[in-house]
């Protein structure tokens, strides 16, 4: 076997494969060094574009059916996280393996505008260097984006880049490119006119520091179970209070009716009291007046209305219309009016000259100072709430209503659902689908408009009539001048939710609607948070414009959580950046990233802490291939995944078994002889190969089956079983004496030739980094990049012979015999001057032929039986069972005095299982990680095992 010591890459004019210099610091005879891995991988996928295709199709096939992938594009927010590092993962190995399965993959990158995250990163930004957007006018504010949107598309490129995934550059979009933009404006004016898109004053979930609508998902919801202070834009707010205010009867001189709110800083904005009808305390009120506490002069009818809960406190509710949509809902149907008291900036309005101007938030203690003044506040209670605050800046979110562009999504959705169901949507888990039918008959109408500059300006415009204002929707203006007969136009400043462009994505990314032919995904693959924040309105939006859903599956990962089962947070210091497990990092690096947020003093203690905690040495460089595979083996977690650094280099280390075990065969090319083999040595040679086959083509159809299903974690799982155990230990071992054979070893190293030109196959997918560069330096593989050869086939006849089988049996029972023979000479149950023969009793006939392997490599001379016949031999035997069909039979003078070393060997590992109980059983023991329980299930598991073996042992003595 030999190694090409140079790169060699197609020249697409001659078709010659032209070598190129290796990178110098790469060494197969040198320990394993994945950087120097990852710099010849890099090298070679680079000259690989520019000498074997145009940098836009290196990684398409010019022939074969179309597979089409697409990225959820990240935001240009910031650097990627381990979630896209994930995704990528998952995305990249189905497009390798189906590159290798003759599909031409077109897998296509990109990045997202992200309005509202964007325009506040900017802001906060600007805010570090003493700038808001209150000092810009808008063109120099746009500036400002437009800097912020070049300089993180190149670092996210870069960033993608370095995942050397098989993306097709040629096609990278961007949602806010002119291409994205045409879909956009298409699909909304196709939906105005046909009367699904509308305009309506409805409650919306408002962001006053944005003075903009947000999404459901930029609304973070916190428990407060206690009492507590937060900082709310740099104001110490309190939280986690109810408030009991009496409100005096108009026609009574010591009666009250008391109220309870959370919010008295919205008592300005009252116009009502609602009680239960059913409530017996308030029967006598219903229809009395009460005063307001603090305008006298304004007086509050009480109303009954069902909706009150008569066991919540005093069972009185406070009606404030224009703040609360339950509130709204009841003063609608009795008739109450309406009173406005904020702006869309969060300040009082029309309270007090005192009060009108001020944050509501800075306005609460002083209205509560007015409440004690005029003794309306009776009293302050503590109370669990939940806090809802903007994601994106921090402020409390605010109930108001505002005038929005809505999508009515009745029809759409009950169209989806029907869909659904016909064309055999796939989901991964399949227990999604209970959730996406629950959801699809829920969902309400989809607030389209943002009130903020960055985004796709929504293509309405205004004109007045006779009959009043009137709304036009038009691609252009001068369209829209057309559609409006020649009226003076003005155009809406709002701005689309982000999600609207990026519903579009599986037809805009493909030419739509220019390009009328729009391929079908196979599959989109993200995260569970987004699958109806996204992927949902994907299949909403795509299936109204081409009759057919846009994707065949939908793939969902868990969420990564850190190891003590936290959502990844800037604010808790604990994301991690996937580069940082690639390359390493020290803790004082990963300090001085955090000392980069913008953090209070009491979340940047906390992070710092909790950085030092888990991260007491920095991390280790893992390689990306052990990112990779680290992040496969994750999968097997349903819910969430738990990130946690062991599982990375314990990827490092199973792919240092791969490099090493390519070192181990390499040695013996300096001494290779082609001689014939003895008769003898190739009929049990046969016999191994035949057993090596038969487990690879298990590996191959497990790996095969769980690519279809979807299940990387169990594809790699498979790789590890095969190389970890049946490759590296038994093939290694079993094969040992025949290379020291100079006349065999040319037979072990073609046929272990065979297994790794199907295992780097296999494993191409899930790793590589580290296949490519071997595929490319071993002298036996075949030209060309790893994604562009063919992924094994399952060979049914090996997988289903009974000679394999029988085959596999005999060398997995000639492996039991070698591994319990050196665990005798290990705990010195035997001399190792033992001239006495072992005996191998069974009725597996072909075991005969690995006698002497079996004396090669444990040392002791072994006579085989076909039964139980030792009736000329003086000797005393002890018993052990290797299988139903194989006994060994070991001298008995050999083992009595080795008793008290086993049982003391017995007691020692008792105590470790005792200790490691009184551990687990412990009162704490539940909030450990999840990933230090299962090491500590492993571990208990493991010594057990071992107590068992040796109590076997002590009885068969």
């Amino acid at each position: 076997m030999r190694f090409r010591s140079l790169f060699h890459v197609h020249h697409k004019t001659t078709g010659l494969w032209k070598p190129y210099p290796f990178c110098r610091c790469f060494n197969l005879q040198a320990s394993f060094q994945p950087v120097h891995i990852e710099t010849a991988w890099h090298e070679l996928q680079q000259n690989l574009s520019l000498v074997e295709h145009s940098p836009s199709k290196v990684n398409i096939k010019s022939d074969g059916p179309l597979y089409p992938i697409l990225l959820p594009p990240p935001n240009i927010t910031g650097k990627l996280h381990i979630g896209h590092a994930l995704t990528i993962t998952i995305q990249d190995a189905l497009a390798r393996y189906y590159s290798m399965n003759g599909y031409q993959v077109s897998f296509r990158p990109g990045t997202d505008h992200a309005g509202i995250a964007t325009q506040s990163a900017v802001e906060k930004f600007l805010n570090k260097k003493g700038i808001t957007k209150s000092n810009l006018t808008e063109s120099e504010f746009m500036l400002q984006v437009r800097d912020w949107e070049h300089q993180f598309q190149y670092r996210i490129r870069k960033q993608l880049e370095a995942f050397g995934a098989l993306f097709d550059w040629k096609n990278e979009f961007y949602t806010l490119d002119k291409k994205r933009s045409r879909s956009v404006s298409k699909a909304f004016v196709e939906l105005f006119d046909s009367g699904y898109i509308y305009r309506a004053n409805r409650f919306v979930n408002w962001c006053p520091k944005l003075a903009s609508a947000i999404s459901e998902m930029e609304v973070d919801s916190h428990m407060i179970s206690d009492p507590v202070t937060k900082s709310i834009n740099g104001v110490a707010v309190d939280f986690g209070y109810m408030y009991q205010i009496a409100y005096p009867l108009v026609d009574s001189c010591d009666e009250s009716i008391i109220v309870s709110t959370t919010r008295p800083e919205t008592v300005f904005g009252d116009r009502a009291i609602a009680v239960n009808p059913q409530d017996q305390k308030y029967q006598r009120f219903i229809g009395n007046f009460v005063r307001h506490p603090l305008r006298p002069g304004l007086v509050l009818p009480i109303v009954a209305d069902d909706a009150v809960d008569p066991n919540f406190y005093t069972g009185a509710l406070k009606i404030t219309p224009s703040h609360s949509s339950v509130d709204f809902d009841i003063a609608k149907r009795h008739g109450i009016p309406l009173a406005t008291i904020l702006d869309q900036k969060g300040r009082l309005v029309n309270c007090s000259n005192e009060l009108d101007g001020m944050d509501r938030l800075c306005a609460r203690p002083k209205i509560i100072q007015m409440l004690k003044d005029v003794e309306s506040l009776v009293k302050k209670i503590p109370h669990s709430c939940v806090l809802s605050v903007c994601s994106r800046t921090g402020d409390v979110i605010e109930p108001i209503m505002v005038p929005q562009w809505y999508l009515s999504v009745d029809f759409l959705r009950k169209r989806l659902l029907s869909m659904t169901e016909e064309q055999n949507l796939k989901f991964f888990p399949s227990s999604t689908k209970d959730d996406w039918y629950r959801w699809l008959e829920t969902m309400q109408d989809w607030c389209l408009s943002r009130q903020i500059a960055w985004g796709h300006r929504i293509p309405v415009w205004k004109y007045e009539t006779t009959k009043g204002e009137q709304w036009v929707a038009a691609e252009s203006q001068e369209e829209a001048v057309k559609k409006a007969n020649g009226a003076s136009l003005e155009q809406d400043s709002d701005v689309l939710d982000t999600w609207f462009s990026s519903s579009l994505l599986p037809l805009s990314s493909f030419g739509w609607p220019c390009e009328k032919n729009v391929p079908v995904l196979p599959f989109i693959e993200s995260g569970k948070d987004i699958i109806f924040f996204w992927i949902a309105k994907m299949a909403l939006m795509c299936s109204y414009f081409t009759n057919v859903l846009p994707f065949r599956e939908v793939i969902l990962h868990p969420l990564i959580r850190d190891s003590e089962g936290r959502k990844m947070s800037k604010s808790l210091g604990n994301v991690i950046d996937p580069m940082d497990i690639i390359h390493g990092v020290s803790l004082e690096k990963l300090e001085e990233k955090l000392l980069e947020g913008s953090f209070s003093k009491s979340e940047m203690g906390k992070s710092l802490a909790h950085l030092k905690k888990s991260f007491p040495n920095g991390i280790r460089a893992q390689g990306l291939d052990a990112l990779r595979f680290g992040l496969c083996l994750s999968l097997h977690h349903n819910q969430r995944i738990l990130l946690d650094m062991e599982s990375f280099s314990n990827s490092y280390r199973f792919l240092s078994k791969i490099w090493n075990l390519t070192r181990y065969f390499n040695q013996y090319k300096s001494t290779l002889v082609t001689n014939d083999t003895p008769t003898e040595v190739a009929d049990i040679f046969q016999t191994i190969k035949v057993a090596f086959d038969y487990r690879l083509q298990h590996t191959v159809k497990s790996c095969r089956v769980n690519f279809k299903n979807r299940s990387l974690f169990k594809v790699s799982e498979a790789l590890e079983k095969f190389l970890l155990n049946d490759l590296s230990v038994e093939f290694v071992d079993i094969t040992r004496p025949i290379l020291k054979n100079h006349d065999s070893q040319d037979l072990v190293l073609q046929y272990f030739s065979h297994l790794m030109n199907v295992f780097l196959r296999l494993a191409h997918p899930v790793i590589p980094c580290l296949t490519d560069v071997l595929w490319d330096r071993l002298d036996y593989m075949p030209k060309g990049p790893l994604h562009n050869n063919i992924y094994p086939q399952v060979d049914e006849g090996k997988l289903d012979s009974e000679e394999a089988a029988r085959a596999n049996e005999v060398v997995k029972e000639a492996m039991k015999i070698i591994y319990y023979l050196r665990s005798l000479k290990v705990n010195k149950q035997l001399s190792q001057n033992q001239k006495s023969p072992v005996y191998i009793i069974t009725r597996t006939g072909s075991l005969d032929k690995f006698c002497e392997i079996i004396r090669s490599l444990t040392g002791y001379q072994v006579k085989m039986q076909l039964q139980n016949d030792l009736g000329s031999s003086t000797t005393t035997f002890v018993q052990f069972m290797v299988s139903r069909d194989t006994t060994l039979m070991v001298p008995d003078e050999y083992m009595h005095r080795n008793t008290p070393k086993l049982e003391r060997s017995v007691e020692e590992l008792q105590k470790k299982v005792k200790k490691l109980d009184f551990v687990t059983t412990s009162a704490g023991y539940t909030k450990a990680p999840m990933a230090v329980k299962a090491k500590n299930n492993q571990h208990r598991e493991e010594l057990l095992a071992m107590i068992r073996s040796l109590k076997e042992k002590i009885n068969g003595l």
